[in-house]
């Protein structure tokens, strides 16, 4: 199903993460970078970015120092991911069908209870009770 500019936009700020692999570490790093250490023979440490221009900050920053990195969008791992980046579905679809059917169950459970405080009802409830006996 084709994404909203909604879903991608979901998509780009909760789903993905910019790895960038660096030799050494920059001196100084922008808030929000989670630093892992390599075990590898051409880098040494994983930065992970959620904010693309965080990201962008950080690259432009390397880039500036000449240290030799790579990067690379991956998906997160997060509980919420199975639900906004669904690959047969659209979100924001989803979200809006769902509401829909809210909105229907509820407006369908207030004429119940109105409908339940009517006399109509009681007479409805009196000729079962005698035709049951």
């Amino acid at each position: 199903m084709t994404k909203t500019k909604f879903d991608r936009w979901l998509i780009e700020n909760l789903v993905y993460e910019h790895h960038i692999r660096v030799v050494r570490l920059p001196e100084s790093l922008p808030s929000g970078v989670n630093i892992t250490e390599l075990k590898t023979q051409n880098y040494h440490y994983l930065l992970t970015v959620k904010n693309k221009k965080r990201a962008e900050k950080l690259i432009q920053q390397l880039i500036d120092q000449g240290n030799m990195f790579s990067t690379k969008i991956a998906e997160g791992s997060h509980w919420y991911n199975a639900f906004i980046f669904n690959k047969n579905k659209s979100f924001t679809y989803s979200m809006f069908w769902w509401l829909v059917k809210i909105c229907i169950t509820i407006y369908i459970v207030l004429e119940i209870r109105q409908f339940m405080s009517t006399d109509l009802y009681f007479e409805i409830i009196e000729h079962t009770k005698t035709l049951l006996q």
